[in-house]
């Protein structure tokens, strides 16, 4: 064993040198924009002005999602929201450094559980305690590091996901005195967001059709939307064919869930439409925007409602 793994940064601590990186802001080395964290140096990361710095975290999910769309479908999802956040965020706040972690591909609760079996050949996640750690010990560096805003985003529905989010968000956010936000878990609770979703929904569905999706939840009409507008080459073309998974109530369908031979999804793929996914990937954005200029402006995000 190297002991120098282990020695140099107690000698360190010994030092009193363990936060020498607030005293590292130096002369500006970027223009404010759009950067990821991967491609910067330290010089230039230890340059930005902590005011007009703000990071995001997306955090993905790698599940099963039916015979119709591939296992890294919320990845896809969350790639086309931030791809669309960015320049919304850059053209909103000109004078601002928006900076992006590298994507976690691993979330919480594959979907599969619905059928009882937590084990399925498409799904590979993490325990709640593992996501709450890792999201946890990532933004509490960048709070370290002397940044005051970080948010979190995902697609991914499931309820322990969420919670183990909002956990570590809240942590880093009590300890450091900074602004750390699952902004995915507050914008699909957002009152006005809820009531433009159903509104966008009742343009392209008709009541009839809205009945039977009123629990789209897993690779449904929904989130094949999203994949046509978004990834049109990753959905299988079987989607049109596919039957429903429904119910009037979650019982109804987690008893579909369990029966054998239960096709990996919860809705109606076969009613899915591109255009109607560009516009719900477009409201999200919308209201990701309104949510971090709210938490820029001094609106404590923990004080609304949240999806968990």
């Amino acid at each position: 064993m190297n002991p120098a793994g282990w020695l140099l940064p107690v000698l360190l601590a010994a030092c009193g040198q363990t936060h020498h990186s607030l005293q590292a802001v130096g002369p500006l080395r970027l223009r404010p924009g759009i950067y990821a964290v991967s491609d910067l140096d330290r010089v230039q990361l230890a340059s930005l002005p902590r005011d007009r710095t703000l990071f995001l975290l997306p955090v993905g999910m790698l599940e099963e999602h039916g015979p119709h769309l591939p296992t890294g479908s919320d990845n896809l999802q969350l790639d086309a929201e931030v791809r669309a956040l960015l320049p919304a965020l850059g053209k909103r706040f000109p004078d601002w450094f928006v900076l992006t972690l590298p994507t976690l591909p691993y979330g919480v609760g594959g979907a599969n559980g619905f059928s009882g079996d937590p084990i399925d050949p498409g799904t590979y996640a993490l325990d709640k305690d593992t996501l709450r750690d890792v999201v946890r010990e990532l933004t509490a560096q960048v709070a370290q590091n002397g940044f005051r805003w970080t948010f979190v985003l995902y697609t991914h529905g499931a309820p322990d996901h969420a919670k183990a989010i909002f956990d570590a968000c809240d942590a880093v956010s009590d300890k450091y005195g900074v602004t750390v936000a699952n902004l995915s878990g507050t914008m699909w609770s957002d009152p006005d967001r809820v009531k433009e979703s159903d509104a966008l929904r009742a343009r392209y569905f008709s009541p009839a059709q809205r009945a039977r999706m009123q629990h789209d939840i897993h690779a449904g009409a929904n989130e094949t939307s999203l994949l046509l507008a978004e990834a049109p080459a990753a959905v299988r073309p079987l989607w049109r064919r596919l039957p429903p998974v429904a119910g009037d109530s979650m019982l109804a369908v987690f008893r579909q869930a369990r029966r054998p031979g239960w096709p990996g999804y919860v809705g109606m793929p076969s009613l899915a439409n591109a255009r109607y996914g560009r516009e719900k990937l477009a409201s999200n954005v919308r209201f990701d925007l309104r949510l971090i200029a709210a938490a820029l402006h001094g609106d404590n995000l923990r004080k609304r409602p949240r999806d968990d």
